[in-house]
């Protein structure tokens, strides 16, 4: 009866729905749910709207801005984040005392809005942290903006890595599910992703 349950469960309801856990999505590339606390996406919100930085034009994104002076504790949080996605690779560039993200890429996403498929600039890992409504997120193959790729929930304190081979890959977010922020996140509707990377 047990085993039935849990197959039925398991219909209904994705496994991310059900068992929140940290899962590797392809080489290289790691969903972290829940890595972020409230305070942690309060302060993310606050200072995604603050800091400095050179506004990009996006088709589909409500606002994105490009940040160069990252605040020390923000690559902290990045830091901790690459060593629960991409532990113990061997791989120096994924070595997260090593790694000094110098930049920042703020999106925010209005309910309805959408990121196509893209190649995002830089090297070494790249670190998302999600704040927000929940949002379907697309990693993509190393190739073109097509098929195949993978679809990721993002929820609000969410963080998704990816580095190695996994970081030339186009990625996006095709849809972002209204309603769904949790509340004291810092945002009442849509969603802000801060994705933190080496340009220099």
């Amino acid at each position: 009866m047990g085993g039935t349950a849990t197959i039925q469960l398991e219909a209904l309801f994705p496994v991310d729905v059900v068992e929140r856990r940290v899962r590797r999505v392809a080489p290289d590339a790691t969903h972290v749910p829940d890595l972020l606390t409230l305070e942690q996406q309060r302060r993310l919100v606050a200072g995604a709207r603050s800091w400095p930085g050179q506004e990009i034009t996006a088709r589909g994104a409500t606002l994105r801005r490009h940040v160069t002076a990252v605040p020390e504790w923000v690559v902290d949080l990045a830091r901790a984040a690459l060593g629960r996605g991409l532990p113990s690779t061997g791989e120096p560039d994924l070595d997260p005392d090593g790694w000094t993200p110098d930049s920042a890429l703020i999106t925010e996403l209005a309910p309805g809005a959408a990121l196509r498929l893209h190649r995002p600039k830089g090297s070494g890992p790249m670190v998302i942290l999600s704040v927000g409504d929940a949002g379907e997120f697309r990693l993509g193959n190393t190739q073109a903006p097509t098929r195949p790729y993978r679809n990721v929930l993002l929820e609000s304190g969410d963080v998704f890595v990816y580095g190695g081979v996994a970081r030339a890959s186009f990625v996006g977010m095709p849809r972002i599910r209204p309603g769904t922020a949790p509340d004291w996140c810092g945002l009442t509707e849509g969603r802000i992703d801060i994705a933190l990377t080496r340009l220099g």
